[in-house]
């Protein structure tokens, strides 16, 4: 390997290039497909952007920090320490040369040039090397009986975990911002626990006439590529407020006046309750009748309603009904287009219910709603009902961003395995290979939804995240070590396992304890998005790097495919161990200098 830089560098390409080619693809697809399964512009973001990050990072270690490695290797590798540079013979390795060696840049020896030189035995591997090549975990596996028993404790581990996956539900609790000992979400708990109180705002629900059964045209709609276009609004072109249209509104206030799901205030000075709702209908009526004016108006109300407006304006008073009609202006001619009704609902404005509960007061609404378009006069057509605020502050669409997330939990899953499946097939090209690995993926999906279910998650937004990035994530050490497998030539199942893990096992160990420290720093944060995302990520790591090694290679070496090219010249002689001499695979090796 040593024989000079290039030979050593094409080494590493041949090592661990395809390997991380085949990671990376597979991480790269998992986000994309994670953007693509979902709906929301959030998400699609979050995915495209970290599969662009994975990729970067790809091509950059290729080719940036190879080309820097060098750079160090040849300028600055074997150079003295600066806290003693200036001892010119202060009788240490690392004083050797002082100022002179420190400034000088050409003729200097390598770590290349110095294992041609001095010819290292393989005994000088360090400890840790020697453990993660024929140690950990291949002292455990390489007796059958001792491979079966680790096999058996992996599935029998298999068990309780099962049965905490089957405990997984939809999110029943209000989404946690910060840590529970925290002020503010002891706050929102308490907030969220006990029902509105005289004191408390509540959402406003919008009984709405005037516009189709389907209200939203959103063909054209791509929220990823301009934020600002989110449909247009389907008018219908028979909406008319004539005097049944006028009748039918008023009488829908009395509904609302005696409604139990409408919010009811409490005057403690005058011992009076007042139902919180805005009738618009109920003030132009008295209007009319102040005024020695008939009501309801015949024909179109529009005009009538026009003049009021105005009126009102004259004597200084503030129309505070424009934002409950609908005009449109065609040709000169106003029309009226929609109209609503507003009502405060039950619902606290700063609580956070989780969906299940938000379902109920929804289908409250609905029901109120399809009993008043019963007999709804055809110029006034069907109402319909939507809540207060924007995006995720409106808790409709807070309660459906909630129950998709579910669904986006479980099609990110399924499609990550499915693309999983594919790479590894195509990496390793066995089938039996390729099974092999899906089944430890699987086994690590099981583990970690386990774990978080054991711990009280719900799934919720954040969950839904995870588990849709979960795949991705888990494929890596699998990926690297079955393909180190396949990159074998060694004649048996056993010694192919051995080979991948001597290529393999210390980097897939220090790619795991970095991964790990990452993301123990993260899951400190105090956001607990940010922090069950670390804890995620914690998990998966840990675990898939587990069931790798010990679940992954002892399969491999009890039912992986043997090498089918025996001819000597694809061995490559490996170095006599502690444990007596052996063979390595030599597709991708070769020979020690």
């Amino acid at each position: 390997v040593n024989a000079d830089l290039s030979t050593r560098l094409s080494w590493v390409y041949r090592r661990a290039g395809l390997a991380m080619l085949i990671t990376s693809l597979t991480t790269c697809a998992s986000f994309i497909a994670t953007a693509a399964s979902s709906s929301m512009p959030d998400l699609q973001n979050f995915g495209i952007f970290t599969a662009f990050v994975i990729f970067i990072d790809y091509v950059l270690v290729m080719t940036w920090f190879c080309a820097i490695l060098v750079i160090w290797h040849n300028r600055f590798e074997m150079k003295p320490g600066l806290c003693c540079a200036c001892c010119d013979d202060c009788g240490g390795k690392c004083c050797q040369g002082g100022c002179k060696l420190l400034c000088t840049f050409s003729n200097l020896e390598t770590t290349t040039t110095l294992s041609q030189r001095t010819n290292p035995h393989p005994s000088e591997k360090s400890r840790v090397v020697r453990f993660f090549e024929d140690g950990f975990p291949f002292a455990i596996i390489k007796k059958l009986p001792a491979r079966l028993t680790v096999l058996v404790a992996m599935v029998i581990l298999l068990g309780p975990m099962l049965w905490q996956v089957s405990g997984i539900a939809p999110q029943t609790n209000p989404e946690q911002f910060l840590p529970d000992s925290h002020p503010f979400q002891r706050f929102f708990d308490a907030n969220a626990e006990f029902d509105t109180s005289n004191e408390d705002a509540t959402d406003q629900i919008s009984l709405v006439w005037g516009f189709e059964s389907e209200p939203l045209n959103t063909a054209g709609v791509n929220m990823l590529f301009d934020a600002s276009f989110l449909g247009r609004a389907n008018y219908r072109s028979d909406f008319t407020l004539d005097a049944p249209a006028q009748l039918a509104i008023l009488g829908v206030c009395g509904e609302l006046q005696s409604s139990p799901i409408v919010f009811a205030e409490f005057d403690s000075a005058t011992s009076i309750t007042t139902k919180k709702y805005s009738c618009w209908i109920a003030a132009f009526k008295e209007h009319r009748e102040a005024y020695n004016l008939s009501f309801p108006v015949a024909d179109d109300a529009t005009l009538a309603i026009l003049e009021w407006r105005e009126a009102m304006i004259a004597t200084g008073s503030q129309f505070v009904w424009d934002r409950d009609l609908g005009y449109h202006l065609d040709s000169g001619n106003v029309t009226l287009r929609w109209t609503r009704l507003r009502a405060n609902s039950l619902i606290n404005r700063r609580s956070r219910l989780p969906a299940n509960e938000l379902r109920v007061h929804y289908q409250q609404w609905e029901d109120f709603v399809e009993s008043i378009n019963v007999n709804a006069p055809a110029s006034l057509g069907n109402a319909m009902q939507i809540a207060q605020g924007e995006g995720p502050q409106n808790k409709w669409i807070y309660m459906v961003l909630q129950e998709l997330y579910v669904r986006m939990a479980l099609v990110g899953i399924g499609t990550g395995l499915g693309i999983a499946s594919i790479v590894l097939l195509l990496a390793t090209r066995n089938l039996v290979v390729a099974a092999l690995c899906i089944v430890t993926i699987g086994a690590v999906l099981v583990c970690v939804i386990g774990c978080t279910v054991a711990m009280g998650w719900q799934l919720g937004s954040v969950e839904a995240l995870c588990f849709m990035t979960l795949t991705g994530f888990a494929v890596d050490y699998v990926v690297h070590l079955a393909h180190s497998y396949m990159q074998s030539h060694a004649h048996t199942s056993l010694d192919r396992a051995h080979t991948a893990l001597q290529e393999m096992g210390i980097s897939v160990f220090w790619g795991m304890a970095t991964s790990f420290v990452a993301s123990l720093v993260l899951a400190t944060c105090q956001l607990q998005i940010l922090a069950k995302f670390g804890l995620f990520f914690m998990l998966t790591i840990i675990f898939a790097y587990f069931w790798s090694v010990l679940f992954l290679m002892p399969l491999l070496a009890t039912l992986g495919p043997s090498s089918k090219d025996s001819s000597s010249e694809h061995e490559t002689e490996f170095p006599t161990t502690h444990d007596g001499p052996h063979k390595r695979g030599g597709g991708s090796a070769l020979k020690t200098q």
